[in-house]
């Protein structure tokens, strides 16, 4: 409902800024071919430019120090975005006829109601025409159907079909003037513009800009159809004429002659006199139309609202998913015995399979199909199967993939997602596993954020796995809700991410407490000339290093000393990748740059001798990654 609002008020507010500008500056004016194009343009414009939604991005601190960047984010998207937690429009399975009277619908119904109104309204006026047409003879004249009537308005014409006043002649000097003037309606269409208008006006009836504009367009027909219908020094009679024979018509979908624009029509007639800087007038309406697509055609947005939106593993990973039963074992069924524990893990394990190699990680599964893992024949067997698989593979996580259930067959007090670790031992990465994983799956769905242990029944699978592990419950399969969100292909395919968007950023971590390792282990042992070799480093060997303006004639981190990384105070880093690195240093930047920036109080000496004074630290210090502008997270990892 918010969109359509939304996209309501854009069209309301472009259309607005059109008919505005006509209004003051083309309105009365005598270039009614070019007003008539305009305003039709008018409703194309401001009822599809709101449709592009081009997106364009600005960092978080372009947006924060811009005014006018937060005011057109505020006027390009709606405040609610697409993108929200699934959680607050899950719609209980059951309940539907329940919660079916809401604002949301009530105003939608409303919304139809009145457009009906409007519908109807043209619908009957068509149905007067189709009577009059059958009720009265018709003469073929030319490509013109020429029906000579009764019927209050008459004269006035709908496409091809003439309705004339049998009162008036036809052949008398006055009788002349009124054909030609229909005459010219049928030759250029206008009723089209009358049909056009009339069903934008019911679609958009919200719109007052709309009416005015259906209103105005109306005008300038007769005001065209005027200049047509006049002979030479014919004005002034053909104004007496106006006014000696005003009439008001039944059906308001026609051009009758008669028209109740009669004081504007006489003094578009009467005046000869040509509207000042017209030229301007018409050149004027290109930037009214660039400030609109300016203001609506464009979403601005900020480039990462997720900071894990398409963040990859830094080195490609493995890790195991196991789809939890399998085999005779089922597990947990849904009281109508339409979905199994077994089929439902397994369904979500297969997503993450598909999905993996988008977020560089190697998905390994235990079971690929309804069977046990390795074929087992039984339950015991199949969860050694699993244990042996893990422990044989050394994966950086392991995740096993359950639904939770209550002893009610059917329940909805207990909803969401749950994680569950071995209790047999105190395991730092299978909480900071447990935990990413969790803040991932929070943005989609009910989660409850503590991590749990299984007093002390035993969990078999995490409590051998010998890698970090994670027993994940996938909602209650005993909860409606539950299962029409997990069931539901998009949501499978958002669970699956959100969980690959858990395990990067856990292996990122523990990538890069493991770099950080090694740094302080080659700090301790002396070396603080230069880096060892380090592992997930590599890939930046052929960087140009650029220290404190200084090209340095080795690459990579070998030209770096190593008492930088771990400086208490004054060094920043920031990378530059690809042609990014060209635009500032030119060829020899092309495969990437590292700029290394020490404090102008602090000296190389310095620094060193601070490194060697925090050597006693099991920890390096945090630095900062300064933004460049082509963003990159190359070597976030390393100092954040």
């Amino acid at each position: 409902m918010n969109q359509l609002f939304f996209y309501l008020l854009q069209v309301i507010a472009a259309s607005g800024l059109l008919y505005g500008y006509y209004h003051f500056a083309l309105r009365n004016k005598k270039f009614h071919r070019y007003n008539r194009f305009y305003l039709l343009m008018a409703i194309a414009i401001s009822s599809l430019i709101p449709f592009l939604n081009i997106p364009v991005y600005f960092s978080q601190k372009e947006t924060e120090s811009s005014v006018m960047l937060q005011t057109l984010q505020v006027i390009s998207s709606p405040s609610l975005s697409s993108e929200s937690p699934i959680v607050s429009t899950a719609i209980h399975t059951e309940s539907i006829t329940a919660t079916w009277f809401t604002t949301a619908n009530v105003i939608y119904l409303l919304y139809l109601f009145i457009l009906s109104f409007f519908l109807i309204r043209v619908l009957i006026s068509l149905g007067k025409i189709r009577f009059i047409i059958k009720k009265n003879p018709a003469e073929q004249i030319d490509r013109i159907k020429f029906i000579n009537t009764d019927e209050p308005g008459a004269p006035f014409s709908f496409f091809r079909w003439l309705f004339w006043n049998r009162k008036i002649d036809l052949h008398s000097e006055k009788g002349e003037q009124i054909f030609r003037h229909e005459l010219f309606h049928i030759q250029q269409k206008h009723s089209w513009d009358i049909i056009f208008m009339e069903f934008v006006s019911t679609i958009f009836w919200i719109n007052p800009f709309f009416h005015l504009i259906k209103k105005e367009l109306k005008a300038i027909h007769e005001f065209l159809a005027d200049e047509f219908a006049i002979r030479e020094d014919k004005n002034w009679q053909y104004a007496e004429l106006l006014l000696m024979q005003v009439l008001n018509t039944s059906t308001h979908l026609v051009n009758p002659f008669f028209h109740n624009q009669i004081k504007r029509r006489i003094a578009m007639i009467t005046s000869s006199k040509k509207p000042s800087y017209q030229y301007l007038r018409k050149m004027m309406v290109l930037p009214i139309a660039a400030i609109i697509v300016f203001l609506f055609a464009f979403s601005y947005k900020n480039k990462r609202i997720d900071p894990h939106e398409f963040e990859k593993a830094i080195n490609s990973i493995t890790v195991v998913i196991d789809a939890g039963h399998g085999g005779t074992d089922a597990g947990a069924k849904t009281k109508d015995g339409k979905y199994t524990e077994a089929e439902l893990s397994l369904a979500i394990a297969k997503k993450i399979e598909a999905l993996g190699p988008e977020y560089n990680i190697n998905v390994i599964m235990t079971r690929k199909d309804e069977k046990f893992p390795g074929y087992a024949t039984n339950k015991n067997d199949a969860l050694k199967e699993r244990v042996e698989l893990v422990n044989n593979l050394n994966p950086r996580a392991f995740v096993t993939i359950h639904m939770n259930t209550t002893s009610d067959f059917k329940q909805d007090s207990k909803s969401g997602f749950d994680a569950y670790i071995t209790k047999q031992r105190y395991n730092n990465p299978d909480i900071q596993l447990a935990t990413s994983v969790l803040g991932e799956l929070k943005k989609i769905y009910t989660t409850r954020e503590e991590i749990k242990q299984r007093g002390n029944a035993s969990i078999y699978v995490i409590d051998e796995a010998k890698s970090p592990s994670l027993l994940l419950e996938c909602g209650f399969i005993n909860n409606p809700k539950d299962i029409s969100f997990v069931t539901n292909e998009k949501n499978k395919e958002k669970i699956a991410r959100a969980i690959l968007k858990g395990l990067v950023t856990f292996a990122n971590a523990q990538q890069k407490d493991d770099l950080e390792s090694q740094f302080l282990q080659n700090k301790n042992e002396g070396d603080t000339s230069k880096p060892k070799e380090l592992k997930g480093i590599n890939e930046y060997e052929n960087y140009l290093v650029v220290i404190n303006g200084i090209v340095q004639s080795k690459r990579g981190f070998k030209a770096i000393d190593s008492s930088f990384l771990f400086a208490k105070e004054g060094v920043e880093f920031t990378v530059y990748k690809d042609s990014s690195g060209v635009k500032k240093y030119g060829q020899k930047g092309k495969d990437g740059v590292i700029e290394v920036t020490t404090n102008k109080n602090s000296t190389k000496t310095n620094i060193k001798e601070a490194a060697v004074n925090e050597s006693g630290k099991t920890q390096p210090t945090i630095y900062k990654l300064v933004e460049v502008p082509v963003p990159t997270k190359d070597l976030q990892h390393l100092w954040n």
